[in-house]
């Protein structure tokens, strides 16, 4: 495996900016899946995007890679992805950033892969529609570099393989390379371990988290194992009921979770000094489908520490360096933000 000595530079825009994003389901958008969801990732930078199931965190992805499904609607808000803008943006100019300034890991390869060709042909595909002036000896070697990069043994012979023809750990790697192979800006990757053995999940996540690095990659992980972001993320964002209530650095987020639903979120994970029997924390209620979400902070209703204020949704405030919590009630003691208490003293 190739490792790298320095990230590349990039341009200086953002890998990924979103900005006041909001998306909405059914014809008129009315119920609300994401409010006001802003983020922002640096070039080369791997920022996890955790919460359960339902939190939003998928649909964020697809929209960053103009995916949305025909029931989902762009209501407000930008995105941009190494400066390129997203919303908006015709579908034949998002199949020329696909692939060239973004591109997605999903988490069934079995699914996304064709089974009719072999996966080199499918991983060369993405250099024949982005890179037009490399011929074919240089796509075939550039197609090895990035299978070799992700781990893949005797990436020569693999490169004639059906998808049905590699294992799960494998189908994976190919995934990933196709993702790599024309150098993105960007990657979007939504649980692309979830369905592996915990074993070959690890060796993934490693071959990932070097190759990204060597390629100077930015990387917008989507999942809900708190002990895969630990492992891989240099950022943290929190999600919850379709907007972003906690944002911080992987060692604080962990050392000093401010958010209750960070601090639930990081006692449900089972921990190997953990007495035998011991049961896991676990939160009561579920989290709000879209269009049904409470007035204020859509946590209040699961929130121990909860208290009228969180009827009005507080404003993200600071914690010192890049670290930001929405809440009244910030598990750390900290100050909550006064333009959000103004607001709630005048209704």
């Amino acid at each position: 495996m190739t490792n790298a000595t320095a990230v590349p530079t990039r341009d200086d825009a953002p890998a990924l900016l979103i900005e006041d994003l909001v998306v909405g389901f059914g014809a008129d958008g009315a119920r609300r899946a994401l409010n006001s969801v802003s983020l922002r990732i640096e070039p080369g930078e791997v920022v996890a995007l955790v919460g359960e199931s339902g939190c939003g965190k998928s649909l964020t992805g697809l929209s960053v890679m103009g995916l949305l499904p025909p029931e989902a609607h762009t209501l407000g808000g930008r995105i941009t992805v190494a400066g390129a803008d997203i919303v908006g943006t015709s579908e034949r100019r998002l199949r020329q950033h696909r692939g060239e300034k973004m591109a997605m890991v999903f988490q069934d390869a079995l699914i996304a892969l064709n089974p009719l060709q072999s996966v080199g042909r499918q991983i060369d595909e993405t250099l024949r529609i982005h890179r037009r002036r490399m011929n074919r000896a240089a796509r075939r070697e550039r197609v090895l570099e990035i299978l070799r990069l992700i781990g893949v043994p005797d990436p020569e012979s693999r490169m004639t393989a059906l998808p049905h023809e590699l294992s799960g750990g494998l189908r994976q790697r190919v995934m990933i390379a196709m993702a790599l192979v024309a150098d993105p800006a960007l990657i979007v990757a939504d649980e692309p371990t979830t369905a592996l053995d915990v074993t070959i999940q690890a060796q993934i996540l490693e071959a990932f988290a070097d190759a990204t690095r060597a390629l100077g990659t930015a990387v917008l992980f989507i999942t809900h194992d708190m002990g895969v972001v630990a492992e891989i993320a240099d950022r943290v964002i929190v999600m919850y009921g379709g907007r972003v209530v906690e944002t911080g650095d992987v060692d604080s987020i962990f050392a000093r979770p401010a958010h209750p639903y960070t601090q639930a979120l990081l006692r449900s994970v089972p921990r190997p000094d953990t007495p035998v029997g011991t049961e896991l924390h676990v939160t009561p209620g579920s989290v709000p489908s879209p269009g049904e979400a409470p007035a204020g902070c859509p946590f209040h209703p699961r929130c121990p520490v909860s208290d009228a204020r969180c009827l009005t949704m507080p404003a993200m405030t600071s914690r010192g360096g890049s670290n930001t919590v929405a809440c009244w009630n910030p598990v750390d003691g900290g100050t909550p933000p006064e333009t959000a208490a103004d607001e709630t003293e005048t209704r």
